[in-house]
């Protein structure tokens, strides 16, 4: 994760005893410790990822998805894809687990009628909405972020906010101006 507010998500995730796991876009799939490089255009790379990642047995995965705050392409294709290939690469999971996936964008929504909307983050939005009514061992939410609290030095709170939400249930979820605000 090459975000600010990846890092000190899997930073508290970290501290509170959770296994954390990184995953960097690179030109191979390749791991080193907790951190796994992948080439975000191979399809095979997330398969991969998964494949090392999930074992049987396991009762559930949380993936974080956060690649949307750092890459940035002028089409949205990237970000679409990347996230497109890692569902994908869960749903074919050879050991299917109750799995988790959040995303995090900014900018994905108009919420207090002076967002601007971006939409290659609206893509991504849309797919949190798709996806789990194609499976239903996957759920698919995401977390939308004023693209103000992106810029500027991460606060506290909306990282409090971020950890906390990993564990509720609303499939959307944005934050603007210190305020929640649920679809």
């Amino acid at each position: 994760t090459a975000d600010p507010i990846g890092t000190a998500l899997s930073q508290r995730l970290a501290a509170t005893g959770q296994r954390v796991v990184t995953v960097q876009p690179g030109t191979q799939f390749a791991q080193q410790g907790h951190t796994y490089t992948l080439n975000p255009q191979n399809p095979e790379d997330y398969r991969s990822l998964v494949q090392v990642l999930v074992t049987p047995g396991q009762l559930s995965i949380h993936w974080v998805y956060g690649w949307s705050l750092a890459v940035a392409s002028a089409d949205g294709a990237t970000e679409f894809y990347n996230l497109l290939y890692l569902a994908q690469a869960l749903l074919a999971s050879d050991h299917p687990t109750a799995s988790s996936l959040t995303v995090i964008t900014s900018g994905a929504d108009a919420v207090v009628g002076t967002d601007t909307v971006n939409p290659q983050q609206a893509m991504l939005s849309g797919l949190c909405k798709v996806i789990p009514q194609e499976t239903t061992h996957l759920r698919c939410r995401c977390l939308d972020i004023a693209m103000v609290a992106v810029e500027t030095t991460l606060a506290e709170s909306l990282l409090d906010s971020l950890y906390h939400e990993l564990a509720a249930t609303a499939p959307i979820v944005a934050y603007r101006d210190g305020y929640r605000w649920v679809q």
